[in-house]
Protein backbone atom coordinates (compact mmCIF):
# COMPACT_ATOMS: atom_id res chain seq x y z
CA UNK A 1 0.00 0.00 0.00
CA UNK A 2 1.40 3.85 -0.83
CA UNK A 3 1.27 6.72 1.43
CA UNK A 4 -1.35 9.18 0.29
CA UNK A 5 -1.93 12.56 1.71
CA UNK A 6 -3.11 15.47 0.47
CA UNK A 7 -3.11 14.55 -3.12
CA UNK A 8 0.13 13.40 -3.24
CA UNK A 9 1.68 10.19 -2.99
CA UNK A 10 4.88 9.12 -1.55
CA UNK A 11 7.45 6.89 -2.27
CA UNK A 12 8.90 4.49 0.90
CA UNK A 13 11.96 6.57 0.43
CA UNK A 14 9.31 9.65 1.14
CA UNK A 15 10.08 11.06 -2.39
CA UNK A 16 7.28 12.57 -4.35
CA UNK A 17 5.23 9.65 -6.45
CA UNK A 18 2.35 11.66 -7.39
CA UNK A 19 0.27 14.17 -6.85
CA UNK A 20 -3.70 14.97 -8.11
CA UNK A 21 -4.77 18.69 -8.59
CA UNK A 22 -8.38 19.59 -8.60
CA UNK A 23 -10.07 22.97 -8.85
CA UNK A 24 -13.41 24.21 -8.47
CA UNK A 25 -14.75 23.56 -12.20
CA UNK A 26 -13.13 19.72 -11.92
CA UNK A 27 -10.01 20.59 -14.08
CA UNK A 28 -7.33 18.59 -12.91
CA UNK A 29 -3.67 18.06 -12.99
CA UNK A 30 -2.21 14.76 -12.30
CA UNK A 31 1.10 14.55 -12.16
CA UNK A 32 3.78 11.11 -11.90
CA UNK A 33 7.39 11.24 -10.79
CA UNK A 34 10.10 8.52 -11.48
CA UNK A 35 12.10 7.82 -7.64
CA UNK A 36 14.82 9.99 -8.91
CA UNK A 37 12.60 13.04 -8.75
CA UNK A 38 12.07 13.60 -12.23
CA UNK A 39 8.58 13.81 -14.01
CA UNK A 40 7.14 10.76 -15.64
CA UNK A 41 3.80 11.62 -17.08
CA UNK A 42 2.01 14.80 -16.48
CA UNK A 43 -1.77 14.73 -17.31
CA UNK A 44 -5.17 16.95 -17.65
CA UNK A 45 -8.84 15.86 -16.80
CA UNK A 46 -11.60 17.74 -16.98
CA UNK A 47 -14.90 15.58 -15.03
CA UNK A 48 -13.54 12.69 -14.11
CA UNK A 49 -11.76 12.25 -17.97
CA UNK A 50 -8.46 12.60 -19.60
CA UNK A 51 -8.58 15.70 -21.68
CA UNK A 52 -5.83 17.53 -23.91
CA UNK A 53 -2.27 16.20 -24.55
CA UNK A 54 -0.84 13.80 -22.05
CA UNK A 55 2.78 14.26 -21.87
CA UNK A 56 5.12 10.76 -20.87
CA UNK A 57 8.96 11.74 -19.87
CA UNK A 58 12.16 9.25 -20.08
CA UNK A 59 13.67 8.55 -16.73
CA UNK A 60 16.47 11.05 -18.06
CA UNK A 61 13.59 13.88 -18.36
CA UNK A 62 13.85 14.15 -22.04
CA UNK A 63 10.01 14.17 -23.95
CA UNK A 64 9.02 10.33 -24.36
CA UNK A 65 5.34 10.81 -25.96
CA UNK A 66 2.96 13.32 -26.64
CA UNK A 67 -0.85 11.54 -26.47
CA UNK A 68 -4.07 13.77 -27.40
CA UNK A 69 -7.10 12.88 -25.98
CA UNK A 70 -10.39 13.92 -26.02
CA UNK A 71 -13.46 12.84 -23.87
CA UNK A 72 -10.83 10.11 -22.03
CA UNK A 73 -9.82 8.35 -25.73
CA UNK A 74 -6.63 8.94 -27.95
CA UNK A 75 -7.30 11.37 -30.66
CA UNK A 76 -4.88 12.96 -32.93
CA UNK A 77 -1.22 12.73 -33.74
CA UNK A 78 0.93 10.76 -31.10
CA UNK A 79 4.45 11.62 -31.09
CA UNK A 80 7.04 9.53 -29.57
CA UNK A 81 10.86 10.76 -29.27
CA UNK A 82 13.72 8.45 -28.24
CA UNK A 83 15.98 8.79 -24.85
CA UNK A 84 17.78 11.31 -26.66
CA UNK A 85 14.88 13.70 -27.41
CA UNK A 86 14.88 12.83 -31.23
CA UNK A 87 11.53 12.55 -32.81
CA UNK A 88 10.69 8.60 -33.92
CA UNK A 89 6.99 8.29 -34.90
CA UNK A 90 3.96 9.08 -34.85
CA UNK A 91 0.71 7.59 -34.74
CA UNK A 92 -2.34 9.63 -35.88
CA UNK A 93 -5.84 7.85 -33.37
CA UNK A 94 -9.35 8.56 -34.41
CA UNK A 95 -11.20 8.21 -31.02
CA UNK A 96 -9.72 5.39 -29.52
CA UNK A 97 -8.69 3.92 -32.47
CA UNK A 98 -4.69 3.40 -34.26
CA UNK A 99 -5.45 4.50 -38.22
CA UNK A 100 -1.95 4.86 -39.33
CA UNK A 101 1.27 5.48 -38.71
CA UNK A 102 5.41 7.17 -40.09
CA UNK A 103 8.46 7.18 -38.88
CA UNK A 104 10.92 9.85 -38.93
CA UNK A 105 12.68 8.39 -41.89
CA UNK A 106 9.24 8.46 -43.98
CA UNK A 107 8.64 4.77 -43.79
CA UNK A 108 4.79 4.12 -43.02
CA UNK A 109 4.09 1.94 -39.86
CA UNK A 110 1.91 -1.40 -40.64
CA UNK A 111 -1.32 -1.84 -38.55
CA UNK A 112 0.40 -5.00 -36.38
CA UNK A 113 2.90 -2.38 -35.41
CA UNK A 114 0.79 0.50 -34.02
CA UNK A 115 -0.70 -1.41 -30.65
CA UNK A 116 2.69 -1.90 -29.64
CA UNK A 117 4.07 1.47 -30.73
CA UNK A 118 1.26 3.34 -29.30
CA UNK A 119 2.26 2.59 -25.91
CA UNK A 120 5.56 4.16 -26.13
CA UNK A 121 7.38 0.64 -27.24
CA UNK A 122 10.52 2.20 -28.90
CA UNK A 123 11.69 -0.65 -31.49
CA UNK A 124 14.04 -0.84 -34.33
CA UNK A 125 11.34 -0.71 -36.96
CA UNK A 126 12.07 2.83 -37.61
CA UNK A 127 15.81 2.06 -38.27
CA UNK A 128 15.02 0.20 -41.49
CA UNK A 129 14.19 1.60 -44.68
Amino acid sequence: MRNYEGGRGYYKNGNLKDELLIDAYDNAVMKAYYPNGKLMLETNGKNGKIEGVEKHYHENGKLKMEVPYTNDEREGVLKYYNEEGEYRYEILYGVGTAANGRCANGKLLLPSMLKTLGMGEDTAVCDER
